[in-house]
């Protein structure tokens, strides 16, 4: 009775071993693939801060770039402005010059 006590323990110890065996192995193989996954968050964390300071470069470029916009509108604007009051005050005189002509002519 012994003997069978003691091989149906080492049965059992055998059965344990085996799958002790397996799962050492699941979690090696877990371990590495956990390893790998933070390697990738730590290159994707690494990228999503490089892309954080790309995006605040562009914003502030952008708003340089909107004020530079707004800027040379109002410029434009304030340049049309004047030739149009230039223009304006060209033909007013030319009206003038025209009008004084004519009265000379009558008074001829």
């Amino acid at each position: 009775t012994l003997t069978k006590e003691k091989s149906e323990l080492e049965a059992k110890m055998n059965k344990l071993n085996r799958e002790l065996e397996g799962k050492e192995s699941d979690l090696s193989k877990a371990t590495s693939r956990l390893d790998e996954i933070s390697q990738k968050l730590k290159e994707s964390s690494s990228r999503y801060d490089v892309l954080v300071k790309e995006l605040d470069l562009l914003k502030v470029e952008n708003t340089r770039l909107e004020q530079l916009l707004e800027n040379n509108e109002s410029k434009a604007r304030s340049e049309m402005t004047e030739r149009f009051r230039e223009s304006e005050d060209r033909y007013n005189d030319h009206i003038e010059s025209l009008e004084v002509e004519i009265r000379q002519e009558r008074e001829k």
